[in-house]
């Protein structure tokens, strides 16, 4: 048994990832994003990045793997795609490695 992320979680440190419990490189974790037409005036995504960081319920991810990767600004917004980049490559191998097709 182990967490599926790649840094053991705040709320069950003791609980090893799956990489340290024997399949080395396994990380499979779930996010959430916000998106936007790349036209949207700078304004509107500054206010969107500004309300989500005022939201209460970030306050409850604090300590949290969540609270830990929350963020905003034009730095998160380049982190965000390099991270988006990396997860779209995963994927694509998994699905080859997985011989899965899509359905017509």
């Amino acid at each position: 048994m182990g967490v599926t992320t790649r840094e053991r979680s705040a709320v069950a440190p003791d609980l090893p990832t799956i990489d340290e419990a024997g399949l080395p490189g396994y990380e499979m974790a779930t996010w959430y994003g916000l998106f936007v037409q790349g036209a949207t005036p700078r304004g509107v995504i500054a206010k969107l990045q500004e309300e989500v960081a005022q939201d209460p319920r970030s306050a409850r991810h604090e300590g949290t793997d969540r609270g830990r990767r929350h963020g905003g600004g034009r730095e998160h917004a380049r982190q965000f795609a390099e991270f988006l980049k990396r997860e779209t490559e995963k994927y694509a191998r998994i699905i080859e490695a997985a011989g899965i097709k899509a359905i017509d």
